[in-house]
């Protein structure tokens, strides 16, 4: 009787242990998977918050590209302008020389006029003496005795003497013009020359300094805003590696968090069977002691 008593406590104790380890097995989400969750969403948010932050920044370098097409358009424009400005300058130059010359061309013609009549009238003096000399000998051919005729050719000699006088002098005067007239030619040329030489450098300096000057700005200015593009296209492309790197390590977490709530879903699923096992395990063994010990004697023959 004892023996049976004994067997009996052991099914007793062996069928209590059941409900303890359900108790322990079966608890709700761990600190652990609640940390782990909030942690995968506060990432989650991060990488969304990094690739919009990614797409403004791609948005401002087009921005800023855009500006600098139009920037590189500008000075095109401008260097086209200059181009046009020197070369009206020069068609003012060139007109002002064709005017010159005009002048230069009506002066000549007026030096060839009064020669063509200083000429003329030697001509009409060189016949008019002529004429008079073939008189004087006329004269004296026929009063050669008389004094009259005497006086009368010492008149005309000396008439034609200050005709002589008179012509020598205005080929003196004519001479005299002629030279003045080159001389002043050929100075008004050379300062002309001079002047729209000295115009056509003074402009071309002006030009040439006013376009070095732009273009250097230009230069310059596109130089500071490739710089700066340049700067925040490295920071961009570092900042970017970054990003992808994180997502990388995002993603690499998320998988390492996914197989951990697998294995721990696995885990539930396998504490639920155990459990589910050992309650009826353990309501087996309550029919069998319900029944009066009838497999007890079994157990002691064992």
């Amino acid at each position: 009787m004892a023996k049976k008593k004994k067997a009996g406590g052991k099914k007793k104790k062996e069928g209590g242990a059941p409900s303890a380890k359900q108790a322990i097995v079966a608890p709700g989400p761990t600190q652990l998977e609640i940390s782990l969750r909030l942690e995968l969403e506060s990432l989650e948010k991060e990488l969304l918050l990094a690739k919009q932050e990614a797409e403004e920044a791609k948005q401002k370098n087009q921005f800023l590209k855009s500006e600098a097409d139009s920037a590189r358009e500008e000075t095109n424009d401008y260097e086209s302008y200059m181009q046009k400005k020197t070369v009206r300058e020069q068609l003012k130059i060139q007109n002002l020389m064709d005017e010159n010359q005009k002048k230069l061309d009506t002066i000549a013609a007026d030096k060839l006029r009064k020669t063509k009549e200083f000429e003329d009238i030697k001509k009409g003096f060189q016949e008019m003496i002529l004429e008079k000399e073939n008189e004087l000998s006329k004269i004296l051919e026929q009063i050669e005795d008389l004094d009259e005729f005497v006086k009368k050719r010492t008149q005309q000699e000396e008439t034609i003497s200050q005709l002589r006088k008179e012509m020598s002098e205005l080929e003196d005067e004519h001479a005299q013009e002629v030279s003045n007239t080159k001389t002043k030619f050929l100075d008004e040329k050379l300062k002309f020359q001079r002047e729209a030489s000295s115009a056509i450098q003074k402009l071309e300096r002006e030009a040439a300094m006013e376009a070095q000057s732009c273009i250097d700005e230009h230069t310059e200015k596109a130089k500071c805003t490739n710089k700066k593009l340049r700067a925040s296209l490295i920071s961009l492309f570092q900042r970017n590696k970054g990003l992808l790197a994180r997502e990388q390590q995002l993603r690499h977490q998320n998988a390492e968090l996914k197989r951990l709530l697998e294995i721990n879903d696995s885990l539930k699923q396998t504490t639920q069977s155990t459990s589910l096992a050992a309650t009826h395990s353990m309501s087996h063994a309550n029919t069998t002691r319900g029944r009066g010990g009838v497999k007890l004697p079994r157990i002691d023959r064992r």
